[in-house]
C-alpha cells in the first residue's frame, strides 16, 4: 500500500525494523500503523497478531479497543480547534453546545471546555460505574 520513491521505501523498511524491535521489547502482540501526509495515507500496515492463540494477523483495518486513549484524542481535537480560533479553553461549554444541561443550572452556565477536558465537572462516567 506504499506509493513512494526508493529513498522513502528505504526509510519505511527501517521503520518496519524499528516497529518489530519495539514490539518485541515491549511484548506487544500486534498493532496497526498508518502514516498520513497532506491528508493522504502513504502507508497503512498491520504488524503481529490481533489474536495470538488463533494466529490472526493484524491488518490495516483491524479495530482495536483503545479505552482511555479517547480522552487524549478528544483533548487533541479540542486543542486543534483552539489553535484555529474556533473555540476557547475558558469559554462556557454552552457557547458551543447551547442545549448542554446539568442538574445544577448554574454549573451548566459556567462549565468551560477546560473544565470538561480536566474531568472536573462532576459528570458521571458514561458507563454508569
Amino acid at each position: 500500500m506504499v506509493h513512494t520513491t526508493k529513498d522513502a521505501q528505504y526509510v519505511l523498511e527501517g521503520l518496519h525494523t524499528l516497529v518489530r524491535k519495539q514490539m518485541e521489547m515491549w511484548n506487544v502482540p500486534g498493532l496497526a500503523l498508518a502514516i498520513v501526509k497532506d491528508g493522504e495515507v502513504i502507508m497503512a500496515e498491520g504488524f503481529g497478531y490481533r489474536n495470538v492463540e488463533q494466529k490472526l494477523l493484524v491488518t490495516p483495518t483491524t479495530l482495536f479497543a483503545i479505552g482511555s486513549c479517547t480522552k487524549a484524542f478528544t483533548a487533541m481535537a479540542a486543542a486543534q480547534l483552539i489553535d484555529e480560533d474556533k473555540i476557547e479553553w475558558d469559554s462556557p461549554v454552552r457557547t458551543y453546545f447551547p442545549d448542554f444541561e446539568m442538574y445544577d443550572p448554574m454549573a451548566a452556565e459556567r462549565i468551560t471546555m477546560r473544565d470538561m477536558l480536566c474531568h472536573r465537572t462532576g459528570l458521571p462516567r458514561h458507563d454508569n460505574m
